[in-house]
């Protein structure tokens, strides 16, 4: 099956959806990095995790749109200084990563260029959870749910001071 993607508009409402789960460590981990992989025929996204539960972890499938690291850091055989400069990972941020509520899509644009039209990679977003009222385009957790293979982004609450 298939990575799926869920955007929750704050923290609490992501608190809501997992109550019984929420400081369980076997359930979720929080993403340590995200990366957006230039390939040929569309861009892949990397998410870096620590989970180490098991001394051998599998191996990422790297033919997927989105890749789960689990070693905490990418893959020890993949050096990133060896890849030339258009093929290597571009790091992403919080502000790097936008909302389109029209059409349901994460987009993942370069750090110096967000303000270009076509971003990195656009992720089909599974499932909206909360009030969607404006373009909220800050993420501020990114979480991926273990059991149910589940990238959740949380998105920064516009009333926290």
């Amino acid at each position: 099956m298939a990575t799926s993607t869920y955007v929750y508009d704050n923290y609490e409402t992501y608190t809501r959806h997992y109550k019984q789960d929420l400081f369980d460590e076997d359930m979720h981990c929080e993403v340590i990095e995200l990366y957006v992989k230039p390939t040929v025929p569309d861009n892949r996204l990397w998410v870096v995790t620590e989970y180490v539960k098991t001394k051998t972890l599998p191996r990422p499938m790297l033919n997927h749109a989105i890749v789960h690291f689990m070693h905490g850091t990418i893959d020890p055989h993949d050096d990133i200084d060896l890849y030339k400069k258009s093929d290597r990972p571009v790091p992403i941020t919080g502000n790097d990563m936008t909302l389109d509520l029209k059409q349901h899509f994460l987009q993942f644009k370069k750090p110096r260029l967000r303000f270009w039209r076509k971003p990195l990679l656009s992720l089909h977003v599974d499932k909206l959870c909360g009030d969607f009222t404006t373009n909220k385009c800050i993420v501020q957790y990114v979480l991926f749910d273990k059991v149910r293979d589940r990238l959740n982004f949380v998105l920064e609450d516009k009333h926290s001071d």
